[in-house]
């Protein structure tokens, strides 16, 4: 992907990430005094959002619940600020991959997740959870935080054998009880808990049915509750049996399979109390297969080829290539600026250039066939026969043809006639004289001429 080099505050944004629904992160490099320089990744609120309060209230939750978060497990975030309209926030980079990636990966080479894998990954996330979900204010007032959308995109494991909780964006805290609207249901359905599907009260015991979902799923590939629409599979969640993780894998422990049970009870009270309580159980199952898989940073360095994350960490050493000349402010697709002014990676909202020719051409046929009075059939005999005939000789620049006015339509495209009228042309007539001979392009030895009438309408 190529640089952007693009000036956003006192940032400059090298490589967009990724795009949500919410928001947009890019790669990025602070800039301070003395040429202080720190590799970093920018989120910001998508521009067509901005001036949505409720969205950006829940933008800005987001970075001031994850400031307050500082644990090695937990992404850090650094500085939150408003550039223009843009509300953003700065936070770590990490060079790595989330653990759907890492699934998809496993799946691509055809092989399941070693078991003492998963087991690591899942307890070093209970920890950072846990960290979150006892976390209390400067008074001792817990903040009774839930993440409320633990799934697989948002654990990431570093190519060091880090594992990091990511996107707070979502999470529940008992100051924004007040504020959360009656039925509203946030986070990625397969991975809720039954409570958090019904509209119930939550604690940290939600995330710890999200982590056994991510565990089960880990292990065996697939999730364990499907089906093929939302209402299914939140149906699925909270009525279905849990399957059974050894009907797919006969390598996994008992004790592993007890722990995934434990973690999808649904009755709240009878489930694992606590994401500590998982992380230990994890550790302890760990206790009895030490030896049979290779410590994360190994694993990740066999999962992913050494081109694969050479090419990653290459995001780090553009950000120390000169900026292009010229260097611009980030400007704003949403906000009028013209296509071509817009960098490639950030021009996803204007229609392309094929989409336009086509409605260029729709255009035209409505503008003939109604201004014109002209039948379907006679249209069409009439494109036939322009078709047909021999290309006119190229016009000199210095004579151009005189071009007509476009029409604007209410989508932006201008409709021009099929042909242009010569400059100085009589107005039409209700019954024009027929065409003269048109000559067709012989298709073998010989000279043919043909005559056509074309009946037009008045």
């Amino acid at each position: 992907m190529s640089s952007l080099q693009i000036t956003f505050g006192r940032y400059v944004l090298v490589e967009r990430l990724a795009r949500g629904g919410m928001a947009e992160i890019f790669l990025a490099k602070a800039r301070g005094e003395a040429g202080f320089e720190k590799t970093c990744v920018v989120k910001r609120v998508l521009p067509h959002l901005a001036a949505d309060p409720s969205f950006v209230g829940m933008f800005l939750d987001e970075a001031r619940l994850a400031a307050r978060l500082n644990h090695p497990g937990i992404v850090q975030v650094f500085d939150l600020g408003r550039e223009g309209e843009d509300y953003f926030f700065a936070m770590e980079y990490l060079a790595g991959e989330d653990v759907a990636a890492v699934l998809a990966q496993s799946d691509q080479q055809h092989k399941h997740l070693p078991v003492a894998i998963v087991l690591r990954i899942i307890a070093a996330a209970a920890e950072a959870l846990h960290y979150a979900h006892e976390l209390t204010t400067e008074t001792g007032e817990r903040l009774g935080i839930v993440h409320r959308d633990v799934s697989p995109s948002n654990l990431f494991v570093t190519y060091s054998g880090t594992v990091k909780v990511l996107d707070f964006g979502v999470a529940h805290t008992i100051s924004k009880v007040q504020r959360t609207e009656v039925g509203m249901v946030k986070g990625k359905t397969p991975y809720m808990a039954p409570e958090q599907l019904r509209g119930g009260r939550m604690d940290a015991r939600a995330d710890v049915w999200s982590l056994g979902v991510c565990m089960y799923e880990l292990l065996v590939g697939e999730r364990p509750f499907l089906g093929g629409s939302t209402p299914e599979i939140a149906l699925a969640v909270c009525e279905a049996p849990v399957p059974s993780s050894r009907d797919v894998r006969q390598d996994i422990p008992d004790a592993v399979e007890a722990l995934i049970r434990a973690a999808l009870t649904r009755p709240v009270a009878e489930r694992i109390p606590s994401a500590l309580a998982l992380a230990e159980q994890c550790k302890a199952c760990l206790r009895g297969l030490e030896g049979s898989a290779p410590e994360l940073a190994q694993f990740m360095a066999g999962l992913f080829s050494a081109e694969h994350r050479e090419e990653r960490l290459m995001r780090i050493r553009r950000l120390d290539s000169p900026e292009r000349p010229g260097t611009e402010p980030l400007e704003n697709p949403a906000r009028g600026v013209r296509p071509e002014r817009v960098p490639s990676a950030l021009a996803t909202t204007f229609v392309r250039p094929r989409k336009r020719r086509r409605i260029w051409v729709a255009a035209w046929v409505l503008l003939v066939v109604v201004a014109g009075g002209v039948s379907a059939a006679a249209f069409l005999d009439r494109v036939r026969l322009l078709r047909s005939v021999a290309p006119p000789p190229p016009v000199a620049r210095s004579a151009p043809l005189p071009t007509p006015t476009p029409t604007p339509t209410p989508d932006g495209p201008v409709a021009v006639p099929l042909l242009p009228e010569p400059e100085g042309s009589p107005e039409p007539t209700p019954d024009p004289p027929p065409p003269p001979p048109v000559h067709v392009r012989p298709r073998s030895t010989g000279k043919l001429v043909l005559s056509a009438n074309v009946p037009v309408r008045g």
